[in-house]
């Protein structure tokens, strides 16, 4: 067990927590995640039309590429800070953010594209709640419309925690930041614990899925796969970190 000062970063509650807590902090997403590049392009690349259903938009990464390009979003997510930071920066004529989590979404009409960037379908606890989230994607989406999602390719690791450390910038005070990641082989699922100055850990659990579950999964919800590379470079499975994934 990793800690700051005296409190534990992972508790054994963790696991259940990470699975449904949301990204409390836009500043820290922001400086981590932004260099992200590749899904980016990737995700521009494949919407041909919109408006675009965005789950998980966090804090407008992908959303402010895509309008950029002239298409309308709708942006879904749990964390009302990100989903604040998301309404503060883009253009509030192309962008409508929504506070909800996937499982829970019910907007009433269906949308030409949805996407489920960076990982959204992994913090699905089991089969049977990412089974229930590809059904709300299938009630949202044209009967002819684009899924497009990406989920990490499964990686099974074991020993202590893996630990980061860093500083984030605030007003001009240097704060320490810390995460610490687990793996639980039983569960399938990686928890990622950060904790930023003194404030309380937040917890993260990805629940790893491997390409053939998924596919029956994405069947059993009534999509059907049209595309299955390992990286938005358009690698095969298993040479590449993710699994990118296009369905209809």
């Amino acid at each position: 067990m990793d800690r700051v000062g005296r409190r534990p970063l992972i508790t054994p509650a963790a696991f259940h927590r990470g699975g449904h807590e949301p990204f409390l902090d836009a500043a820290v997403a922001r400086k981590r995640w932004t260099p992200r590049r590749a899904d980016v392009a990737w995700y521009r690349s494949v919407v041909t039309t919109g408006p675009v259903l965005e789950l998980g938009v966090g804090y407008g990464r992908v959303a402010r590429a895509l309008i950029g390009d002239g298409w309308s979003v709708v942006g879904v997510d749990r964390s009302a800070p990100l989903l604040e930071d998301a309404r503060r920066r883009l253009p509030p004529d192309r962008f409508t953010g929504l506070l909800s989590d996937v499982a829970s979404l019910d907007l009433g009409r269906t949308f030409p594209v949805v996407l489920a960037p960076f990982h959204v379908l992994n913090h699905a606890e089991d089969g049977a709640a990412l089974q229930h989230m590809l059904r709300r994607v299938r009630a949202h989406l044209h009967s002819d419309g684009l899924f497009a999602f990406d989920l990490r390719f499964p990686t099974v690791w074991t020993g202590p925690p893996r630990r980061t450390v860093g500083t984030l910038t605030r007003r001009g005070v240097r704060i320490p930041w810390e995460e610490s990641t687990v793996f639980d082989v039983r569960q399938q699922r990686e928890l990622s614990a950060l904790r930023i100055g003194g404030q309380p850990a937040v917890c993260l659990a990805h629940r790893y899925v491997m390409p053939a579950e998924l596919e029956d999964q994405l069947d059993r919800a009534g999509l059907r796969v049209t595309g299955m590379w390992g990286g938005f470079a358009g690698e095969a499975l298993g040479d590449g970190p993710s699994i990118v994934v296009t369905a209809t």
